[in-house]
């Protein structure tokens, strides 16, 4: 074989942002005078140092962070298929999970959420399930087998978890473009979305939050590049209410995968996973503000956003999955 004769089984694609491919002459694009677009975040970027950075912690590749009711924090620590259980006061009071696909083991857990009485809910991704523990890490249940969507617990690579005023846990199967909803105990409630553009459905939802003060719920829905919102109806379940655009989330790696959080003061915090910043919005759609910057190597930036997390202080906690740190914000 040679590079005469190989014929690849599919074909290579790049896709370059217009305003960038405008200045590559060489790849054929117009040397002509371009309206290169601006970054509209740039005028309310905020300049914040964090208040406090955990970096020895032993995380690998962390992603989906969440707050208790009682201000502890758990963290799924994906590159070690674990999840880290810190105190209030910021101290490590346990870890549970190993690699596998056995009650209590994981394959890359990629969001944590907790329940209204304590449980821990774990997207167990790559063995497409849903776990259920104590607050203190013990097994108590789990559901879900890889699939196409053909039943409510035939996951695809399941990423984002929360749960809802009405305590209901709230997955994003990521795969399979849609949203499935189950009691705390594993039975199925609802589902939508599929695949697409219009409001309502989905391309690659990733992160799912529901409002800590209100009926409503967001999902970043990446590769249609913008966050949508939905309200719980009585008898109607959630149906969707808006959207609105995100100027970021250009790559499809595995690693630009955003989660999101929202607070008491109704706003939501968006991750840019790859431009190392965190968006910050109204819950109507409004940009409010951003922080931080992409820097894998110094200690103010970031490298690659895995998690974000809000907490009742008005504070954010966000973990770095290059740096294998989490850090946290307090904004003005």
């Amino acid at each position: 074989m040679n590079l005469l004769n190989w014929n690849p089984s599919q074909s290579f694609r790049m896709y370059i942002r217009k305003d960038i491919a405008a200045q590559i002459w060489q790849y054929g694009v117009s040397t002509g005078s371009v309206d290169i677009s601006s970054d509209p975040y740039e005028g309310g970027k905020l300049e914040v140092a964090p208040k406090l950075t955990f970096s020895n912690l032993g995380l690998q590749n962390p992603r989906g962070l969440t707050i208790g009711p009682d201000g502890n924090i758990y963290i799924a620590d994906t590159g070690n298929n674990r999840i880290v259980h810190l105190s209030n006061e910021q101290t490590i009071t346990g870890q549970w999970g190993t690699e596998g696909s056995e009650f209590g083991q994981f394959n890359q857990p990629w969001d944590v959420a907790v329940g209204l009485d304590g449980s821990v809910y774990v997207t167990d991704t790559w063995n497409h399930r849903i776990q259920k523990f104590t607050s203190s890490g013990e097994f108590i249940r789990a559901w879900g087998v890889y699939g196409q969507g053909e039943t409510p617990t035939a996951f695809w690579g399941p990423r984002g978890i929360t749960v809802d005023q009405q305590g209901n846990v709230v997955v994003t199967d990521t795969g399979n473009k849609r949203i499935v909803i189950f009691t705390p105990d594993g039975e199925f409630v609802d589902e939508f979305g599929s695949v697409g553009f219009q409001l309502g459905e989905f391309d690659e939802p990733v992160g799912v939050e529901a409002s800590p003060v209100s009926n409503m719920l967001i999902v970043a829905d990446t590769w249609n590049q913008r966050v949508q919102s939905f309200e719980f109806v009585p008898d109607f379940g959630y149906t969707p209410v808006n959207s609105w655009e995100i100027d970021g989330w250009y790559g499809q790696s595995l690693e630009n995968k955003p989660f999101l959080a929202a607070d008491s003061l109704n706003r939501v915090f968006v991750a840019d996973p790859e431009a190392g910043r965190v968006l910050v919005f109204s819950f109507d759609g409004s940009f409010i503000s951003t922080f931080g910057d992409y820097d894998p190597f110094g200690s103010s930036g970031f490298g690659i956003i895995g998690g974000i997390a809000s907490d009742d202080l008005g504070g954010v906690w966000v973990s770095d999955s290059v740096k294998n740190e989490i850090k946290y914000f307090t904004l003005p």
